[in-house]
């Protein structure tokens, strides 16, 4: 079943008030043509002021209750607006950061699509359009019931209307469903150069990147304005429509009053009944482009959810740390050739495995795979016997440090980062700290533990950001702990610490696994993988392996490796 389905269903009350609530307002909103009705056709000629009186008091409360069911109705599809983010936000949030870091898609286009849609739910021009319009059928048998000919000019204009609506649909959504397309495109390519800044800047590529971005955003506007243009015109051409439909019932109702066929009362009601059976009609045509981006991102949210999300995992006993690899293959989206070919290995608890390799040999891949950031695509990543993905996440993550090559702080305090944004105490923040050698620099800092790194922060060297992270990653006194690359930004003093927290990570029965390039921090590892082209060509004991590598150990080891 659909997942829109399903909160269709979780609120089919509501939607049933909303139902309850239009009927209720759309015949109250009738008190004004009757009461029209009669004035000129009872008051005006019996003279009676006692009646004028009552009709007037009586219409007066049912418009107040019209306006007060309105009003409901709006409160009651505020409350679906919410609850369907409540419903979908913390996945659609869950896919994103997944995204980001499966595919490297940064877009948060999902929580915008949830946003259209929600404004949809909200917006006159929306459900509430749609709640109205089928009651332009009863108001034309109403209109009919006081004029045959009178309502055979607003059947005219209705069909007119309908005939507008559908021109508007065929003719506008197309270029509106171009011109999101194209914006999508130059916003995916406007944040990827964003994070190139510096590149753009230091190979002065500022207006090549300038038309790089303009090649996805030109086509957009052009689809826009044609967009606008069609929709303007023909919201144009149904408000000429409804404008000269009301001088034609004007007209023939005068016709009509002065052959004494009709009353000049029944004339002023059909003329109302009239304007409110087509004021939906008129405002969908009038909102032709809010209604094709809603629907498409309804379309869009629909298939992004259309799969069952992943189970949140089984709740296992404490990590002990025991790490196996059985015959992993990993290939990245979209592509057909493997990152990692059928890798088998096993890491005991409290040892260190040394990772070393070319660069674009898989070790990058290696890391992620074993913190459950990807999935392999066949084989299994395993630790304490279960495999990562089926682990509760905050477990796993409580009990996984984890500090990838390029590290990102994230949007808050350096206390934030480090305490992964637990609310942990400040002494186990520090403890953190000092034990990857940055509380120093920390301290050193504006607002020291304070001071706001990552978006909107304070610009940090790439050290400061690897210390950070590395503290980050041994919070908590983890029983897994990742790292790739972990010294490339680090000096000598740098290194000796980092060397001295693996020790004392060790030491507690933490397992460690440890992508390097240089051949200092591999004198610490009990066994070393060596991987080439995405093979496992050597994995055993450190003296064992570096032995049967000594003449090639500078060229596996001395490069430093990029994200594989």
């Amino acid at each position: 079943m659909s997942p829109f389905v399903r909160f269709r269903h979780s609120i089919r009350h509501g939607l049933w008030l909303v139902a309850g609530v239009s009927v209720a307002s759309n015949l109250l909103v009738l008190a004004l043509p009757l009461y029209s009705l009669q004035i000129f056709d009872r008051v005006l000629l019996s003279h009676s002021v006692d009646t004028l009186w009552v009709l007037t008091f009586a219409v007066c409360v049912a418009l107040l209750a019209s306006v007060l069911l309105e009003g409901l109705r709006g409160q009651v599809l505020l409350r679906v607006s919410n609850r369907l983010a409540v419903s979908f936000e913390r996945r659609l949030f869950d896919e994103i950061l997944a995204r980001a870091s499966r595919l490297a898609d940064r877009s948060m286009q999902p929580l915008r699509d949830l946003s259209v849609v929600r404004n949809f739910v909200t917006a006159p021009q929306g459900v509430v359009a749609l709640a109205d319009a089928p009651f332009a059928l009863f108001y034309l048998l109403l209109v009919y019931w006081i004029n045959l000919w009178l309502g055979h000019a607003m059947l005219v204009g209705m069909v007119v209307l309908l005939v507008l609506a559908w021109a508007t649909d065929r003719f506008v959504a197309p270029h509106t469903r171009a011109a999101a397309e194209s914006a999508q495109e130059a916003q995916r390519r406007l944040e990827g150069l964003t994070l190139g800044a510096d590149a753009v800047a230091a190979h002065g590529i500022g207006a090549a990147a300038w038309r790089h971005w303009q090649e996805a955003q030109r086509p957009g506007l052009i689809d826009a304005a044609q967009a606008g243009a069609v929709a303007g015109s023909l919201a144009s051409l149904a408000k000429g429509v409804r404008l000269l439909l009301n001088v034609a019932l004007t007209g023939m109702g005068a016709y009509l009053a002065v052959s004494d066929q009709l009353t000049l009362g029944a004339m002023i009601a059909a003329n109302i009944i009239t304007g409110r059976a087509l004021a939906p009609l008129e405002q969908v045509i009038g909102a032709a482009r809010q209604w094709v981006v809603g629907r498409g991102a309804h379309a869009r949210l629909e298939e992004l959810l259309r799969s069952e999300p992943a189970p949140d995992g089984m709740q296992l006993p404490p990590m002990r740390g025991l790490l196996e690899l059985e015959r992993v293959i990993f290939m990245p989206p979209g592509s057909d050739k493997p990152t990692l070919k059928g890798i088998t290995l096993r890491v005991e608890p409290g040892r260190f495995l040394g990772v070393i390799g070319p660069s674009a040999a898989g070790k990058s891949t290696l890391t992620r795979l074993i913190t459950a950031v990807w999935a392999p695509r066949s084989g299994a990543v395993r630790v304490d016997g279960a495999e990562v993905q089926a682990w509760n996440r905050e477990d796993f993550g409580r009990a996984c440090g984890y500090l990838p090559q390029d590290v990102q702080l994230l949007g808050g305090s350096v206390r934030d980062n480090i305490c992964r944004f637990s609310g942990a105490d400040d002494a186990a923040v520090t403890a953190a700290a000092q034990h990857a050698d940055a509380h120093e620099m920390i301290v050193r800092l504006k607002d020291s533990y304070n001071t706001r790194v990552g978006p909107g922060g304070v610009a940090l060297s790439a050290g400061q950001r690897q210390r950070i992270g590395l503290a980050r990653a041994l919070f908590g006194e983890p029983r897994l702990i990742v790292l790739d690359e972990p010294n490339s930004n680090l000096d000598t003093e740098g290194e000796q610490a980092l060397a001295a927290s693996l020790a004392r990570a060790r030491e507690r029965g933490a397992t460690l696994v440890v992508v390097s390039h240089r051949p200092s921090l591999l004198v610490h590892a009990d066994l070393i993988a060596l991987l080439v082209d995405g093979e496992l060509k050597d994995f055993g004991p450190r003296a064992e392996v570096l032995q049967r590598l000594q003449p090639a150990l500078p060229q596996v080891v001395s490069r430093k490796s990029n994200v594989a």
